[in-house]
């Protein structure tokens, strides 16, 4: 539902004063990344709960999907890290840096977080090619709330040293690069497939002028991760999401999101992201 805490107006004001596109209709994609990585610890399903989210995705089945179809956007579903195998499922593409996650730390090694972010570049340059204006990302993981929150803490380290958050992870945090000056590195070590995939794909579609729509706390921190790094991405990001959801609140905040669609779930496959592109357009037709 639509928040009341802000008017209409004003997030439309906000949106036209920020996005840049003339010509009408949207040309929308939707991309939702697969991954069962995350630092330590072992799937509790091991990635059968995340399988069969991303088969009813590729068969058309689901809210995104059904929004998807109403708003005339194709989702490109992409496996970086699913622990099951997905080659069956027709529709998503298979470039698994790894099989889900695996015990201990890193999260990933250095060359595999470097080839996450590539295919995200990658994917972003084919959606330029198809002449995309705006993409909304989603996710499929298990677990993938633990990457979200290691990113964030990793990238927010000044501002959330010594929290609840920090003192939830096993990571020292203090012992970490910087991200700004060495992100592919950091994000090997406290990230996901996924999360190293969506930033670049962030990156690459700011530099090919395609807005970015987000949602929940893991595509939030890509969009954290992408803005720290290059702070002009601010403007390129865009989430309409407004719930009551720690980390994601820590992340909007940062970067500058107010958002107006009111609901109470985290993890619906990018659902939130493909409702803003909805009203991305909306907002840019009147």
């Amino acid at each position: 539902m639509i928040s009341k805490d802000m008017a209409w107006k004003d997030i439309s004001q906000k949106i036209l004063n920020k996005v840049k596109i003339d010509s009408l209709p949207l040309r929308k994609a939707i991309v939702i990344a697969g991954g069962d990585t995350a630092v330590g610890g072992q799937n509790e399903t091991h990635g059968f709960v995340s399988f069969h989210e991303m088969r009813a995705l590729a068969q058309g089945v689901g809210a995104v999907s059904a929004v998807a179809r109403k708003i005339n956007a194709p989702i490109y579903l992409v496996d970086t890290g699913l622990e099951q195998d997905t080659s069956s499922l027709r529709g998503v593409l298979v470039k698994k840096m790894r099989n889900g996650t695996h015990l201990g730390t890193p999260a990933m090694s250095v060359e595999e977080a470097k080839y996450a972010v590539s295919l995200g570049m990658s994917v972003g340059k084919s959606l330029a090619l198809q002449k995309v204006q705006a993409v909304a990302l989603g996710n499929v993981g298990e677990r993938c709330m633990l990457s979200a929150l290691s990113v964030t803490t990793a990238v927010l380290k000044d501002d959330l040293q010594g929290s609840v958050f920090d003192k939830s992870l096993k990571i020292q945090f203090d012992k970490l690069e910087n991200f700004k000056e060495n992100p592919v590195s950091v994000l090997s070590k406290t990230g996901s497939t996924e999360i190293a995939m969506l930033f670049g794909l962030i990156v690459q579609s700011f530099r090919e002028g395609i807005y970015v729509i987000f949602d929940n706390a893991v595509t939030g921190a890509a969009a954290l991760a992408a803005v720290t790094v290059y702070p002009e991405i601010i403007d390129n990001v865009i989430s309409f999401a407004d719930y009551d959801e720690p980390l994601y609140k820590i992340q909007a905040k940062k970067l500058n999101q107010k958002g107006i669609l009111k609901y109470n779930f985290t993890k619906a496959q990018g659902l939130g992201s493909a409702l803003g592109l909805e009203l991305l357009e909306s907002i840019i037709s009147v």
